[in-house]
């Protein structure tokens, strides 16, 4: 055979038994370059019974062990297709009689490596095992569809990379405008249409990397180019793969290089190239819970570089709680948030751009939500566009400056005397920005408004619109200790709170105002207020004073 594949090919020690047993050692195939494209330490194989005499044979047991098959090339030919091309069929067409079908019942392999490098197109790829146990009861090797009752891999490995080949660009194709917002060509699986189901495989301390050639250096948080899983454990039963995606029921822990750790996934999985669904979800992280339903879906693996823009989430949340330092794995700017948030209800969306539906959301301490909510910007909240319908929405100053530091930075008027604030209606805009539609109660009192507030950074606020306050503790909110309650309902237009900074044109009715300990009541107004100095109309009908 060496002379005829011109090629080197030892086979140290070989045992026949009873034309059904073979055991071979030291099996060693080199390709045309004198480099290894197989070896196996040890093969040993358990046939049918005079098995050239039939045209169906079983492959009843077949250990190999201490094996490597190489598979490589640096141009156009690889280094095994020599073989290919020596045990191809020299007719146009097979026989119709055909050769001996082989069937495979059980497969035992220990420490065996394939080995695909393709210098050519800039793609590697390497699948180790430890140990590994197949049994097929009647495996078929003649066409797409196989089937496998139990496999057990022990220590497995698989490794991709991508980087620049040898292949020379087409210089003479012709140059295309591309637009840079289009997605790259999609990631293909199962080319050949394969039918492959597995009714029980686990995995067993497995690793998966996946490296794909950057000018950078790796990230030092989770890094869609570079990806590293370890502590690879896996139950799944009922895996199916057909055309480009693989359905299983599914049980895994696994930690990756960047810090986050899966403690357990529980799903009916489906994945395909283009994304990841889970069905009846339990996820545990580091630090959340994710239950009920959960997908990500995009262009491909390498969209995981950019998770917070590239990455489209579809949730039903049940159950579910998030931390902001699991997300900061894939979003490190959430790193300084330290928030951990409960969920129920549906989303859609990137984490910069996301929606909410039929929304409960618990955070920090006292802040409860209920609504539909929009936030496009994030994870820079002062930079978030934000549209909120609230059916109820309740928060205190401690959990609001936990969640939005920057209100801190307001220090015209004194936000820190509001204790509580229960919401009820819309907010659209900005936290700094914002137009806000109904009903506010507070410990200060209640009011109902449709007002454009703005709270620039250590700047007088500047608002405009409807107001209306019922027995607001005006006084307090201001830290102006002559102000007491006011009820009341108009329009204002201006800006500043203080009677140094106050400017602002009222057209309302006051129903009481206190001032100095003393209320006045039935006060109309229409006219600007600069600082402590009024201009314009006023009437009050006060039964201890008239004006």
């Amino acid at each position: 055979m060496s002379k005829n594949l011109h090629t080197k090919v030892t086979i140290k020690h070989v045992d026949f038994s009873l034309f059904n047993r073979m055991h071979l050692e030291g099996v060693m195939i080199e390709d045309q370059k004198h480099d290894t494209l197989m070896y196996a330490g040890e093969i040993r194989v358990n046939i049918t019974d005079w098995f050239f005499f039939k045209k169906n044979a079983v492959l009843k047991n077949v250990a190999i062990d201490n094996a490597v098959i190489k598979f490589q090339r640096t141009d156009s030919v690889w280094s095994q297709q020599f073989l290919f091309d020596y045990f191809a069929p020299s007719g146009a067409k097979k026989s119709s009689g055909g050769g001996i079908q082989f069937s495979l019942n059980k497969l035992i392999m220990n420490n065996v490596t394939f080995k695909k490098t393709d210098g050519w197109v800039g793609k590697d790829m390497v699948i180790y095992a430890g140990s590994l146990k197949l049994d097929a009861d009647g495996l078929k090797f003649s066409g797409p569809q196989y089937k496998i009752k139990d496999l057990l891999v022990d220590q497995p490995v698989v490794v991709l990379k991508n980087y620049t080949g040898k292949r020379p660009r087409d210089t003479t194709a012709v140059t295309v405008a591309v637009d840079p917002d289009l997605p790259p060509s999609m990631e293909v699986w199962n080319t050949g249409n394969m039918l492959l189901q597995v009714d029980n495989l686990k995995i067993n301390n497995g690793t998966f990397i996946n490296d794909k050639e950057t000018k950078r250096g790796t990230f030092s948080y989770f890094d869609g180019q570079h990806i590293l899983f370890t502590a690879v454990n896996a139950d799944i039963k009922n895996a199916r793969l057909g055309g480009d995606s693989v359905i299983a029921s599914l049980r895994l822990s696994a930690k990756e290089r960047s810090g986050v750790e899966v403690k357990h996934l529980i799903s009916d999985v489906k994945m395909t190239p283009q994304g990841m669904y889970f069905n009846k979800l339990d996820l545990l992280t580091n630090r959340s819970q994710i239950r009920d339903y959960f997908s990500m879906s995009y262009n491909g693996l390498w969209d995981m570089g950019d998770f917070v823009h590239k990455v489209k989430i579809t949730g039903n949340m049940n159950g579910t709680s998030v931390n902001s330092d699991d997300i900061a794995f894939f979003a490190p700017a959430l790193a300084s948030w330290k928030k951990t948030i409960s969920l129920k209800g549906r989303m859609k969306g990137t984490v910069a751009d996301w929606t909410g539906r039929d929304l409960d959301i618990a955070a920090g301490n006292n802040t409860l939500l209920n609504g539909d909510i929009t936030m496009t910007g994030l994870p820079d909240i002062r930079q978030t566009f934000i549209d909120f319908k609230a059916n109820n929405f309740s928060t205190t100053y401690e959990d609001a400056v936990t969640i939005v530091p920057a209100i801190r930075n307001v220090n015209k008027v004194e936000l820190q005397k509001i204790r509580y604030v229960n919401f009820k209606g819309s907010f659209t805009g900005f936290v700094q920005d914002f137009v806000t539609f109904g009903t506010i109660s507070t410990n200060l009192g209640t009011l109902t408004t449709d007002l454009n507030m703005k709270l620039p950074a250590k700047q007088d606020p500047v608002y405009s619109g409807n107001i209306a306050t019922d027995n607001f503790m005006l006084g307090e909110f201001l830290g102006d200790k002559d102000l007491g309650a006011i009820s009341m309902t108009g329009t204002v237009k201006g800006k500043g709170f203080t009677d140094k900074s106050l400017n602002t044109m009222l057209d309302g009715t006051i129903r009481f105002a206190d001032y100095k300990n003393y209320r006045y009541n039935n006060i109309t107004v229409k006219g600007k207020l600069d600082k402590k100095l009024f201009e314009g109309f006023t009437a009050i009908r006060d039964d201890n004073l008239h004006v």
